[in-house]
């Protein structure tokens, strides 16, 4: 078994720095762990690495071995270390730790097990001959790494979270297979995306303000800027500003011999709408798209469903609360929305009544409290002006 030599080849530098990718799910981990140092709590390291979606390095490492020295040199060399910063850091001594060393099948010291932030084996270097062996072999378990955030990401719906984990992937990735799967996902991003581009559009063109707000709450939220982010973020500022909305394509016209979509195909459409917003938890939504459908195509076999669906929802006492709650939390957003935005424009009376309507609607709520609290800015504010004759 040879110890690698301490100066990478050329071409590892642009190699390793591209390595350092992934977002973080914020959150605390019970144990302190130490950043880009050597830690000796692989319990503490895995229960990070869950939080935030990072693979695990653990060195099987023995004080008087001479080899454990030149590797743990070599990961700590300047051009390793982008991506061995990308790890969460564990060192073990073998010999104190046969439960680890039995379940990874290490037979010796200065070997390495790379783990993803499931906890399984991602990678290892258990021989190598150069820098780049290392480098490579902790690349492709940086790799395999983000995939798999990013599938569970995706899976979770934080499409722009799994897309940058998914753009990573192909800066680094060097398995033709993953690559082509890593673009499979992401032209499902970006036709979600185009699909929620499309929801926005017919809800501005249909006039229906309240609902194209949400919706382009959802794309900013939900989907990075460069596929449509940053669109939905212009049409949210017009919306918002009470400013007219242009879409540069025409609306397309049927072909000659094709027939408009029927009632039922467009309940159809509202009915797989509302389901949607079931999938996403947003019950409150569910339920007035099911109600507007049965408005608007009363004799429809969706409507029928949409009936069923709503009645369903709301025969769950707990699951009425979380509607009730999700309703309040529209409800009074929106109002605060627009009266921070009558407030940035200077206009105080309109921002009051907003504020006010949310105060009478709800107010126990901790909306209320905010209201009351602007309220009171807002008329000491007009009582000063007034004094100093402003």
């Amino acid at each position: 078994m040879k110890p690698g030599r301490l100066i990478p080849t050329g071409g590892l530098v642009a190699l390793v720095v591209c390595a350092c990718v992934g977002v973080g799910l914020a959150q605390r981990t019970p144990e302190r762990i130490r950043e880009g140092a050597w830690n000796s709590s692989l319990t503490a390291a895995q229960s990070l690495a869950r939080y935030t979606g990072r693979p695990v390095l653990i060195f099987f490492a023995e004080d008087w071995c001479g080899h454990c020295e030149d590797l743990e040199r070599l990961l700590a060399h300047r051009d390793l270390r982008e991506v061995t910063r990308r790890f969460v850091l564990v060192k073990l001594n073998p010999d104190a730790h046969p439960g680890t060393v039995q379940k990874y099948k290490i037979d010796g010291h200065h070997q390495v097990v790379m783990l993803d932030w499931s906890g399984r084996v991602a990678g290892e270097i258990r021989t190598y001959e150069t820098a780049r062996d290392v480098a490579l072999a902790m690349v492709a378990a940086a790799a395999a790494n983000d995939k798999l955030a990013g599938d569970k990401l995706l899976d979770l719906g934080y499409y722009a979270k799994a897309a940058e984990r998914y753009n990573g992937v192909l800066i680094i990735a060097r398995d033709p297979k993953m690559v082509d799967a890593v673009r499979k996902k992401l032209e499902d991003i970006r036709s979600r995306a185009r699909q929620q581009l499309e929801l926005i559009k017919q809800l501005v063109l249909t006039r229906r303000p309240e609902e194209a707000l949400d919706a382009c709450r959802r794309m900013i939220e939900d989907f990075p800027p460069e596929m449509g982010g940053k669109e939905a973020k212009k049409i949210l500022g017009r919306l918002l500003s009470g400013k007219p909305v242009a879409f540069d394509e025409k609306e397309p016209k049927p072909a000659p011999g094709v027939k408009e979509p029927g009632l039922e195909q467009l309940a159809r459409k509202m009915l797989d709408a509302g389901m949607v917003h079931e999938w996403d938890k947003r019950f409150y939504d569910a339920v007035t798209t099911y109600r507007r459908l049965k408005t608007l195509y009363p004799h429809t076999k969706a409507a029928l469903e949409a009936d069923q669906r709503i009645n369903q929802l709301l025969a769950d006492e707990q699951m009425k609360e979380i509607i009730a709650r999700q309703k309040m939390d529209k409800y009074c957003r929106r109002r605060i929305e627009m009266a921070e935005l009558y407030e940035e424009n200077g206009l105080t009376a309109m921002a009051v009544k907003y504020y006010q309507d949310v105060i009478a609607a709800y107010p126990d709520s901790g909306y209320a409290a905010e209201a009351r609290r602007r309220v009171k800015v807002l008329t000491t504010r007009n009582s000063r002006k007034k004094d100093t004759g402003g």
